[in-house]
């Protein structure tokens, strides 16, 4: 034996290789990246090949494994490089679908399993890639000491069922999601993003069995609504905003429905200019929280809003996947959504449960 020791050359060397294999003697080449002469001819006779490889797989993979299951993953490997190509939104779970409607159709026993998946992308060098994104800031000590010493006064006075939180967030119905999966190198420009967008009144109770969702938007008369059952309550202004008017009429048919029920409810909402309250309140005691404290204080803020928009964006993303794999575009999909069925989306309740309230409620004496 010669007792040297030569390394695994990843696809990264032995492109480099076949780059200086131009201009630098083969000697000098097997000395720098310490491989024999019989592996250097074996890369250079392999050219073709080893480019074809460092386009579909990871740079620093040392030596390319293929799964069990070659004829779906290369399907898989198709399909995602054309709904890439076409500036399409894809998720992990959207690839698990898609990984088993390819087994189905190729009559394959495959089951497709979240760690075939992350080896799957490993091998292809699939990573999930941030478009764009915001961050929040709160006064903490302001919420600390609201949820510490005034909350437990308030809620005591009230059974769980009783203590209510409603909030506003904008919904750009029509934009998919800012992230999507993308192969390594891949220049991920994205598309113009809708910018339409309606409000969402988000009310509901501690314990989950009160929960609504109210739509504000900037038509009047939406054309999508005509002749057509609306799911939600669908108010309209100029801006599409909450203002001091809707909020008013909104509480006061709110204070109808509790009179109707006979029950007493606490309402917690933001300092917002817009939430005012309405005189002669009998139902309702309406308590705002501290201003700048909403991301810490706000129980909707908490995760609730967020798994209700992440669940409008997974349904995004299997109808704009539908309809690219029908020949749709991204911009077509996107001119398709209208406000109905946006309602449609928004009137499925399954984001909300017993957690609701979770901060305030641990806070209770």
């Amino acid at each position: 034996m010669s007792g040297k020791r030569y390394v695994t050359l990843t696809l990264k060397d032995k492109l480099k290789i076949l780059s200086e294999a131009k201009c630098k003697q083969k000697s000098e080449l097997c000395k720098k990246y310490g491989c024999s002469l019989n592996t250097l001819n074996i890369i250079l006779r392999n050219e073709s090949e080893i480019k074809s490889k460092a386009s579909k797989w990871k740079l620093s993979s040392k030596r390319v494994r293929n799964g069990n299951n070659i004829d779906v993953e290369r399907a898989l490997q198709i399909w995602f490089e054309q709904m890439q190509s076409s500036g399409a939104v894809i998720s992990t779970h959207m690839l698990m679908e898609k990984a088993e409607q390819l087994a189905q159709q190729m009559n394959c026993d495959f089951t497709p399993s979240t760690g075939w998946l992350w080896r799957w992308q490993q091998r292809q060098g699939i990573k999930l890639r941030k478009i764009h994104g915001e961050q929040k800031s709160a006064d903490s000590n302001a919420a600390e000491d609201f949820l510490s010493s005034v909350v437990p006064n308030i809620i005591s006075e009230y059974e769980e069922a009783d203590i209510f939180n409603a909030d506003e967030s904008a919904l750009f119905f029509k934009a998919l999601p800012p992230k999507s999966l993308c192969k390594q190198g891949y220049r991920n420009t994205g598309f113009k993003s809708s910018k339409e967008r309606v409000t969402l009144l988000f009310i509901c109770n501690a314990t989950g069995n009160y929960k609504k969702v109210i739509v504000i938007g900037k038509a009047k008369n939406p054309r999508c609504l005509k002749s057509k059952v609306s799911p939600l309550k669908y108010y309209s202004n100029q801006k599409a905003w909450m203002t001091a008017d809707l909020w008013s009429e909104i509480i006061l048919n709110l204070e109808e429905e509790m009179a109707s029920q006979k029950r007493n409810i606490v309402l917690f909402v933001d300092n917002a200019s817009c939430h005012k309250k309405p005189q002669n309140l009998k139902h309702i005691n309406i308590q705002f929280l501290p201003a700048n404290t909403t991301a810490i204080s706000q129980p909707l803020d908490q995760g609730i809003i967020h798994a209700f928009k992440s669940y409008y964006r997974q349904n995004i993303v299997r109808k704009q996947i539908v309809a690219m794999e029908l020949g749709k575009t991204v911009e077509e999909f996107s001119k398709s959504i209208n406000i109905l069925q946006a309602m449609h989306m928004s009137a499925v309740f399954g984001w909300l449960n017993q957690r609701l309230l979770k901060t305030v409620l641990k806070r209770r004496s």
